[in-house]
């Protein structure tokens, strides 16, 4: 929540862990909000995409990422903020394996009632039974969510079966909108809810889901300012150079080297926009979907805005704090 406080890595997967099991205790649409937030934000953040190396710290507003960075309240940083296989602490190695298997274990749940809740939305597969006398079905999932708005479900079944299915409707959603075989249905989609849907499914229906998402501007302590997109936090796309540390304090290898990040293009940009005009000023750009969207070259969403340099704007850099390493 502010430019200088950090996370470590190990806390994202024990949150959505956490969270996860509060979802399923509650039912409470806005714990799923949160999971997702966390697995689409500060998960990819954390770790490099061939997931070779990650970061024990993570901050807001990174400028370099190195052996001798310090950029924490705690001023603990040093090799724990650069990203390495293991970056000083085994808890984050460990741990960064859980994260998304903590999201896919919640993409669907049982109502209790012999019925299904949709609860966190990406491209799957469900077999199970549902209804009264527990009747066998498979839900296919396809979307490219939280890159497109659209969720479609395809239900098989060998003969129609009537159960309850829930869909949830994101905190963040105005205007959701449901359909059945193209066709749309009268139902109340309130943001931060779930919808139950309870009727008789047949081979091959297909629900479609509809989150529009709008553009917002979030302010954070410090000055600090956002865009934020359906569950997704935006932020200014920095070319990267990537060195590897040849003398790295903890064990690397040729296969698992160390890196030192540093930024290979201008980072010091703020936004100028107008709030109330956000979507006159800003223009999304969608790119093909590949199997990599996490990654800065192939993310299927840019949104192109307004931004000046700010002058004098330079990197902190201190010689020495608490005698605790050098830190930029």
């Amino acid at each position: 929540r502010d430019p200088l406080a950090s996370h470590e890595t190990c806390d994202i997967a024990d949150y959505t862990w956490s969270v996860g099991y509060l979802l399923m205790a509650t039912g409470a649409a806005d714990y799923a909000d949160k999971v997702e937030r966390a697995c689409f934000n500060a998960a990819p953040g954390a770790v490099r995409s061939d997931f070779k190396g990650l970061q024990c710290f993570s901050c807001p507003n990174q400028v370099v990422s190195m052996r001798s960075s310090n950029h924490n309240e705690f001023f603990r940083g040093s090799e724990w903020m650069s990203y390495r296989p293991n970056p000083g602490t085994e808890c984050c190695p460990g741990e960064v394996n859980r994260i998304m298997p903590n999201f896919a274990a919640r993409t669907w749940l049982g109502d209790g009632q012999g019925g299904l809740a949709a609860a966190l939305y990406a491209p799957c597969r469900v077999m199970t039974t549902v209804g009264e006398h527990g009747h066998e079905v498979i839900i296919v999932e396809e979307t490219q969510y939280p890159f497109s708005d659209t969720i479609d479900f395809r239900i098989h079944t060998l003969t129609p079966v009537t159960f309850p299915l829930s869909l949830r409707i994101p905190g963040w959603c105005r205007g959701a909108e449901i359909r059945l075989n193209g066709q749309p249905m009268n139902l109340k989609c309130e943001p931060g809810t779930f919808v139950r849907i309870r009727r008789e499914f047949r081979n091959n229906d297909r629900l479609t889901l509809v989150l529009p998402m709008e553009l917002k501007l979030t302010h954070w302590p410090r000055g600090g300012i956002a865009i934020e997109r359906g569950p997704l936090v935006y932020s200014l796309r920095i070319e990267e150079d990537w060195q590897i540390d040849t003398d790295p304090p903890k064990p690397a290898t040729k296969d698992f080297p160390a890196w030192n990040l540093f930024p290979a293009s201008s980072w010091n940009y703020a936004l100028c926009v107008d709030e109330k005009n956000l979507s006159k000023a800003v223009q999304v750009v969608h790119r093909p979907y590949t199997n990599d969207p996490w990654s800065v070259q192939a993310a299927p969403i840019e949104l192109k805005v307004p931004a000046r340099r700010v002058r004098g704007w330079k990197i902190e850099r201190r010689k020495s704090v608490m005698g605790m390493y050098p830190n930029a």
